[in-house]
């Protein structure tokens, strides 16, 4: 993730907060293995994304160590692989966007 996370930190504070709001979006337990369990672990790291949303929007800076204590809080739930899956996919989304403009 360090890859994007260099990618993140390079956005402006609105592309910032895209980003963050489309991982929301894509970070989703699928199918029947939605236990209470991991239910309400995803929970707690899209808690953490809306956080950083907020940040953003006040510009409270110190973005790296933002994006730190977001990936331990996925780490910390068993969510890393979902979270990287989800900014991914958000990159690639961003990326296709800003090609055909």
């Amino acid at each position: 993730m360090d890859e994007i996370k260099e990618w993140y930190l390079g956005l402006t504070n609105p592309q910032k907060q895209f980003f963050l709001a489309t991982v929301g979006a894509n970070l989703a337990v699928q199918g029947p293995s939605a236990t209470t369990e991991t239910l309400s672990r995803m929970n707690e790291v899209h808690h953490k994304l809306f956080q950083e949303i907020g940040a953003v929007a006040i510009e409270l800076g110190a973005y790296a160590a933002h994006w730190d204590y977001l990936v331990s809080e996925a780490s910390a739930h068993n969510l890393t692989k979902d979270l990287a899956a989800a900014m991914d996919a958000a990159r690639d989304s961003m990326l296709v966007h800003s090609s055909q403009q």
